[in-house]
């Protein structure tokens, strides 16, 4: 690739991290509570099972841009391993805005799903950066071989986010062991 599409390429790919950030930050901050600009980026790391992986210089501008929007408040200073953090935590506005950010995340991905079936006729499951070319130019061994390695990231992703799941059900199914039995007191301390 020319040093000029690589250029492009690249700063097409930060702009889409960037973007999905705010999105990002707002999700953690809403499930797992307020938290400092670090205690951000680590969750991040481990909601996307290290998939994303966000600057610091990246996240902090984008903190406070979402405290200028109201969408995260500041709430207080405290001290971590030495360091003052700024603990932020977010808003109803940003709930708001972060349900609206991923309706709008849902839909663009499935438009684009569609055009690159439609116009590329290539299949969602089988979509990487040469499955174009690799389609235009006839199936061979180092295309199967290709197609192989691009099912086995798909599986790998499939793993990824099968783990994600298993821990949001072992959250809910917490938050459920913890209400069934403080209902349990409650009727307890009724009787």
């Amino acid at each position: 690739m020319s040093p000029d599409v690589e250029s492009y390429i690249k700063n097409y790919k930060k702009n889409i991290k960037k973007g999905f950030i705010s999105a990002l930050i707002l999700h953690v901050l809403k499930e797992n509570g307020a938290g400092h600009g670090y205690k951000i980026i680590k969750d991040i790391k481990s909601m996307t099972n290290n998939a994303f992986k966000p600057a610091s210089s990246t996240v902090y501008p984008v903190l406070s841009d979402l405290e200028e929007k109201g969408f995260i408040k500041f709430i207080e200073k405290r001290e971590v391993r030495k360091r003052e953090r700024k603990i932020y935590e977010i808003t109803i506005e940003g709930q708001n805005a972060l349900k609206k950010m991923v309706k709008n995340y849902v839909k663009a991905l499935n438009t684009l799903r569609e055009l690159i079936t439609v116009v590329f006729g290539i299949d969602e499951f089988l979509i990487s950066e040469d499955s174009i070319f690799n389609l235009e130019n006839g199936a061979n061994l180092s295309d199967l071989e290709y197609y192989k390695k691009n099912i086995e990231e798909r599986i790998d992703y499939f793993r990824r986010r099968k783990k994600s799941i298993e821990k949001k059900i072992q959250q809910i199914s917490t938050q459920d062991n913890n209400l069934i039995s403080t209902k349990s007191k409650i009727k307890e301390l009724e009787h």
